[in-house]
């Protein structure tokens, strides 16, 4: 999926839209054995946003992956540059 692009990351009420398809996502391919691991966000900051504004979506999007899946090994790994 193409990053949303900054109209949609600076307004909460069009990034609560992505929720379905990330969740739609997770549902359809959650129990898929070749499945190992989701990248759920390549690259945060390559498009150069804030740093503040992609840390407080992170726990959002983490969040509704849980709501989804519950199994959950914990690891987060965020590098932004």
């Amino acid at each position: 999926m193409q990053a949303p692009g900054l109209d949609i990351m600076s307004d909460a009420s069009k990034f609560a839209g992505l929720q379905s398809y990330i969740q739609d996502t997770v549902r359809q391919f959650g129990q898929d054995d070749r499945v190992l691991a989701w990248d759920v966000w390549n690259e945060p900051n390559n498009s150069g946003y804030a740093d503040d504004l992609l840390i407080s979506y992170m726990p959002i999007v983490f969040g509704w992956i849980r709501e989804v899946r519950m199994i959950w090994m914990g690891l987060y790994v965020v590098c932004v540059f």
